[in-house]
Formats: C-alpha cells, sequence, structure tokens
C-alpha cells in the first residue's frame, strides 16, 4: 500500500507548575502536515500475527503553510517478523522500531519510550526526545491451544540528534506475561504482562499485543 496522508491536531496544556519544566517547552498550538505513507504487509493477522513480516515507513512534514504552528518534519519506520519454530510449539516475533523528528516539534509529538507496547517496563512516555531507535525480541510458548506464556525484552533509547546516538548507552526492560484466546476467527487474546526495567515495573491487561 502506498498514499498520502493528512495530520491536523490542536493541542495545548491547561495547568504547569510555576517552576515545571513545561514552563520551558513547546506546548501549544496547531499543527498541520501532508506526507506519504507507505506498507507492506505479508502477515496472517494484524490482531493476533504468527507469521509474515510487516514492513511501514512514514513521512510528514508540517509547515506554516500548511497552517501548523511550527516547522517540522517525522519520520517513522516500523519493521515486524513473525515465525513458528520447534513444530509449532514456540512463536519468535521481533520489531525494529525508530522515529525521527528534524525542527522544532511541540513536546507532545515527540517520540517516546515507556508503557504498554515499546520498552515494557518504563512508565509511559518516561523517556521522549527527537529520535527514538528501539528493538524488541518476543518469545511465545504453547501450553494449550488456548494458553500461551510469553518472554519479552526490549532496548532502545531517545536522542536529540543523531550525532548522539550511542548504542553503548541503551536502555533494557524485561519481563514474562501470559497469552489466553477469548476468539476465535480471528483469533483474540486476552494479555498479561509483567515487566521490568532498572528503575521501575509495570502490569498491563490489554487484548492487543504490543506489537
Amino acid at each position: 500500500m502506498f498514499g498520502v496522508q493528512y495530520d491536523l491536531s490542536d493541542m495545548t496544556i491547561q495547568d504547569t507548575d510555576a517552576d515545571g519544566q513545561l514552563q520551558y517547552c513547546k506546548t501549544n498550538g496547531v499543527i498541520s502536515g501532508f506526507g506519504f505513507k507507505a506498507k507492506f504487509d505479508t502477515r496472517d493477522s494484524n490482531i493476533y500475527p504468527t507469521k509474515g513480516v510487516l514492513v511501514r515507513a512514514d513521512y510528514l512534514l508540517y509547515n506554516n503553510r500548511f497552517g501548523s504552528k511550527y516547522n517540522y518534519s517525522k519520520t517513522e519506520f516500523d519493521f515486524r517478523n513473525y515465525f513458528y519454530i520447534y513444530n509449532k510449539k514456540l512463536l519468535f516475533s521481533y520489531q525494529l522500531y525508530g522515529e525521527f523528528i528534524n525542527g522544532n516539534a511541540p513536546i507532545q509529538i515527540l517520540p517516546a519510550l515507556g508503557g504498554s507496547n515499546l520498552l515494557r517496563g518504563f512508565y509511559a512516555n518516561r523517556f521522549a526526545d527527537n529520535i527514538l531507535i528501539a528493538f524488541q525480541p518476543e518469545l511465545k510458548i504453547k501450553i494449550t491451544n488456548s494458553i500461551w506464556l510469553a518472554l519479552f525484552t526490549g532496548v532502545g533509547n531517545v536522542y536529540n540528534t543523531l550525532e548522539d546516538v550511542d548504542f553503548n548507552k541503551i536502555k533494557t526492560a524485561t519481563g514474562f506475561g501470559a497469552r489466553i484466546k477469548i476468539k476465535d476467527n480471528p483469533r483474540m487474546n486476552f494479555r498479561i504482562d509483567f515487566a521490568y526495567s532498572n528503575e521501575s515495573q509495570g502490569t498491563y491487561f490489554t487484548l492487543m499485543e504490543a506489537f
């Protein structure tokens, strides 16, 4: 799939501390941008994939000529792969994700690590900056047709510029969980994850997979 896209948002933060960091951040105003979207998808399901790959790339340009208060560009890349091993008793998957801001974006738009999908174990949006790079592998182990156990980890970080990217300085989170089937055709699971990082931990209950 290849197409064009348009994004329009009007954002504001209503309350801030008088001496808080948000006093010095760009937070309010309209963003308006045009761009392109491309996707190649061979997965057998977008809810609970067990085989195939997803390659997705997005590019958006925000500019005052489009009515945007802020001038910047946003590039996003997402690669995912899924496959069975050991006679379909193990399901291995991984995600390589990158997001890049070039210019002066408001703080709400900055790529951020943490939460139920990206580096589980860190608080949602715990780290944010212009550049985000992350890698997440996950192994699911079949217990019964309806119950699978999951082992996962994630590594990544955020950076201000490309010159700051240093793969020797990465953040790591890991954990385990369970997948309980609640629906067939298409299959949908109840997801329980317990994740840990070097500064916090998280427990997640949801219907959708992390990726």
